[in-house]
Order: C-alpha cells, then sequence, then structure tokens
C-alpha cells in the first residue's frame, strides 16, 4: 500500500519483448489493465486474490531459507534495482513459485523512480540488462529497442526521468556505477 492507504501495484508478469514493445506504444499502465499485454499488474481485481506471481516489488519478501540454500542471494550487482526480478526468475526457472498473499499488507513509502531521473535510468538500465542476460543478445537487443523507443517517446513529451534513462541506455558512460556514501 501507499502510505496513503491506496494500492501499490507491485505484481509482475514475466518481461517480454512484445509487453515491452506495447508499453512502448501506449504506455505501462494502460497496457496493465489490459489483460496481459503490460508486464506490471495494474488490475485492483488481481490483489484482492491470493496466487502466483512472475515477480514482484523485492520492497516486502518473506523468503524461503530453504530457496536462498538451493539459489543463492540476491545478485547484487543490479544495484537497486532488478535483483528481485532476478532473483524471483531464477527461482522459478528452479521449480518455486511466488506467492502473491492479499491478506499480508506493507506500507512502502517509494516511488522515487518514478520521480528521480537518476533512479530511473539505473531502473530502466538494470530492466534492459537483466533481460539481455535471461532471453540472450538477439532478444536483448529487441527488448532494447522497444524500452528505448517507449523512453524516447515519453521524454520527447517532456518527462525527465525517460529523458535521463534514454541517455542512460544510449551513453554507457552516463551510467551510474555505484551509490554516493
Amino acid at each position: 500500500m501507499n502510505p496513503d492507504g491506496s494500492l501499490q501495484p507491485s505484481l509482475r508478469r514475466t518481461p517480454t519483448v512484445r509487453r515491452a514493445l506495447v508499453e512502448a506504444v501506449i504506455g505501462g499502465g494502460l497496457a496493465g489493465r489490459i489483460g496481459t499485454l503490460g508486464e506490471l499488474v495494474t488490475d485492483p481485481a488481481e490483489y484482492e486474490r491470493a496466487g502466483p506471481a512472475a515477480w514482484a516489488t523485492g520492497a516486502a519478501m518473506l523468503v524461503s531459507t530453504d530457496l536462498i540454500r538451493e539459489i543463492g542471494p540476491w545478485d547484487e550487482s543490479f544495484l537497486l534495482y532488478s535483483e528481485e526480478t532476478e532473483f524471483a526468475l531464477r527461482a522459478a526457472d528452479r521449480g518455486w513459485t511466488l506467492w502473491y498473499e492479499p491478506s499480508s499488507v506493507f506500507e512502502h513509502i517509494g516511488g522515487d523512480s518514478g520521480v528521480n531521473p537518476t533512479l530511473a535510468a539505473l531502473l530502466t538500465v538494470n530492466r534492459v540488462r537483466l533481460f539481455r542476460r535471461r532471453r540472450g543478445s538477439a532478444a536483448g537487443s529487441l527488448f532494447f529497442a522497444a524500452v528505448v523507443l517507449g523512453e524516447a517517446a515519453r521524454a520527447l513529451a517532456g518527462r525527465r526521468t525517460s529523458r535521463a534513462s534514454v541517455m542512460a541506455l544510449l551513453l554507457p558512460s552516463r551510467r551510474i556505477r555505484k551509490l554516493a556514501d
């Protein structure tokens, strides 16, 4: 939940090139409300029932020690964003299921990646890097192109976070490598 008590969408579907392209064209919020077109699950009804999910925000997770023993810890090379995605998808590869439980409610004070250009760029770069790592260079290049297309369109519309994301995607020297001390 957000601090004001409203729903903070936290469930995600498996990233695909198709989803990235649809989100580039119509936006992630709208894509998430139309069937399974978007990666982010935005339909409030989906948050009323328990069930499996491909991955979820790492803000609040209860993780089995057996799982950690089997697959190891989160991959900290992702630096802040995508480590929970990588962990959940790696667990699913080994037969584990991420389970969403609606009766377990947490307040998450966050969302800075939606307003902070540096954090938005980090999230976007890590998202593309994870996809490429999991799916290979051919599919990764298509995913990269779809994400650049979507971020560029939003940058042209004046969104600062998207402009920073495009710059970080296209100019690796502009990417954040570590958090400030």
